[in-house]
This record gives structure tokens, sequence and C-alpha cells, in this order.
């Protein structure tokens, strides 16, 4: 499938990344910020995701937004 260039890259992270993740930060995993499994991205991208997965969240930068990376936790729903 074609990426618009706008859609942020998602990527899963191992466990050994959350874990250095978590530590770098000082938080725990129910404080990471939440995306749905059912997020339009996900499905856009066509990666496999389950509940409890965190993803790299990569933004590109653009000539009125700067790009980031960001981290979300999988979650099923509220």
């Amino acid at each position: 499938m074609d990426r618009h260039y706008l859609q942020a890259s998602h990527r899963v992270m191992d466990g050994d990344e959350v874990a250095s993740l978590l530590a770098s930060q000082g938080i725990e995993m129910k404080q990471l910020p939440a995306i749905f499994l059912s997020d339009p991205g996900l499905r856009n991208e066509g990666i496999v995701v389950a509940e409890g997965d965190v993803l790299e969240i990569t933004r590109y930068a653009t000539e009125k937004f700067p790009g980031g990376t960001l981290y979300r936790r999988v979650v099923k729903g509220w």
C-alpha cells in the first residue's frame, strides 16, 4: 500500500527496547499514552499489533510542523 507523505511510521518495539524506554523515562507501562487496536493509522501501516504492544511512532517534519518520535501502548478500548 502506498503511504501518504505525511503518514507517520509505526514500529512495534521489542521487550528490551520497552524496558529501556520505561527505565530511561522513570515511568510504568500504564503511564504511556494509549492507541486503539482499531486506529486507522495501524491499518494503513499493515503491521500486526496486539494488546500490550508498544509502538514507536515517527512523525516526519514539514515546513510548518517539527517531526518527532512518540511512544504508545496498544489497547483494545476504554
